[in-house]
């Protein structure tokens, strides 16, 4: 029940940053700085994908799909009216993925026992 959960939360967390990426602008008000929201995405998105990750080499390759993804966002940005690919964007997404790696080598032992414990395995 608890992969059931956690992965679902990945699926969810992955589908909203997709969809807030690639809407075009509404005209509502203008955020002129949202490097911070990009690191706070990213940092989520990497916490919860990292959790799946067994060994060092999957967290790693984890790491590198999800930066490889945000990537691909922004370049998408660019045929989309009113919005527009930034490098300053990936460089906070990159930042959110490293500040999940290091979460994940503080935390992620825990949550990946609980995770993958032998009682649940339904």
């Amino acid at each position: 029940m608890i992969k059931k959960l956690a992965f679902t939360s990945l699926l969810l967390i992955f589908l909203l940053i997709t969809i807030l990426s690639l809407m075009p602008p509404t005209g509502g008000i203008e955020i002129k700085n949202d490097k911070i929201g990009h690191f706070l995405a990213y940092t989520t998105l990497s916490c919860n994908a990292l959790i799946f990750g067994r060994n060092k080499q999957k967290r790693l390759l984890f790491a590198g799909l999800i930066m490889l993804y945000s990537a691909l966002i922004e370049l998408i940005q660019g045929f989309i009216p009113g919005r527009t690919p930034s490098i300053m964007d990936l460089f906070a997404n990159g930042g959110g993925i490293v500040l999940g790696l290091l979460m994940f080598s503080i935390f992620g032992r825990y949550f990946q026992s609980k995770l993958f414990s032998p009682k649940d395995n339904h």
